[in-house]
């Protein structure tokens, strides 16, 4: 039977996020803190890893209970810790001075900023899957593919692309369950640049994007809606939360029942 194995969130968009034993579900259908808050520059446009590569080397680590957070620049030795609720000004200055242009910090507590507004619930993938990626460029890890993709959700005791399972026809949903927590799966994600940069350093792997969709199309299982891939730079489960799920929580070690 198919089961949770980790589960992240991502506190602050674009930046690295942060396991945990269980999640709350949202009002907007995210979980708990997921891209609660987001960075923007002053245009109101996001500040995220695909326009501002220098994200990358932004290491975080979190107390969301007290909404603390500690920043370094990868390279350095200088800490720098901000409540994120109560020092905005003192934030939007640090990252400010870092990025060299008006920053503008902002939180969404109804459901984040997701990625997909269309397909705002959480993302997921199998277990499986991470390792055949993984096996698809000499070097890198399991551990890198996660921070690159920095998907929600990651299920053991399934084959690789098992949540494929998980999308079909366009315009229809797949009803899944994990725990007590129903999702609909909509789509196989389309990625943008970001996972073809070192998640630590942001330098580009030439080829990964190419070698990806050659080794994804050339790897599709037979359960896979072909439709629904205009291109094969797409990987793992997009999904949408029907009515009633908020306050559910889904735990590290819950079945996952498909229908």
């Amino acid at each position: 039977m198919p089961k949770v194995h980790e589960i992240y969130t991502y506190p602050i968009k674009s930046l690295e996020g942060m396991p945990v034993q269980s999640s709350q579900i949202t009002p907007g259908g995210s979980l708990l803190y997921d891209r609660e808050f987001a960075f923007f520059d002053g245009q109101q446009k996001f500040i995220k890893g695909k326009n501002t590569p220098e994200l990358l080397k932004v290491r975080v680590s979190y107390e969301m209970r007290r909404y603390a957070a500690t920043f370094r620049i990868e390279g350095g030795d200088t800490e720098a810790a901000f409540n994120l609720l109560t020092d905005t000004e003192n934030l939007q200055s640090y990252f400010g001075n870092y990025f060299k242009k008006a920053v503008h910090f902002s939180r969404n507590t109804h459901g984040g900023f997701p990625d997909d507004v269309a397909a705002s619930g959480p993302t997921l993938v199998s277990l499986a899957s991470l390792h055949t990626v993984a096996g698809w460029f000499p070097g890198l890890t399991v551990e890198e593919v996660i921070r690159r993709f920095r998907m929600n959700i990651i299920i053991d005791g399934a084959p690789a692309f098992w949540e494929d399972k998980l999308f079909g026809l366009p315009g229809e949903v797949q009803p899944f369950s994990i725990g007590d927590v129903q999702f609909h799966g909509t789509n196989p994600c389309a990625r943008c640049p970001v996972p073809t940069r070192n998640s630590r350093t942001g330098e580009i792997l030439t080829g990964f994007q190419k070698r990806f969709a050659e080794m994804r199309q050339a790897t599709l299982p037979s359960w896979s809606e072909p439709s629904r891939f205009d291109h094969y730079y797409r990987f793992t489960l997009n999904t949408v939360m029907p009515p009633a799920q908020e306050g559910k929580t889904i735990y590290v070690g819950d079945e996952v029942i498909i229908g």
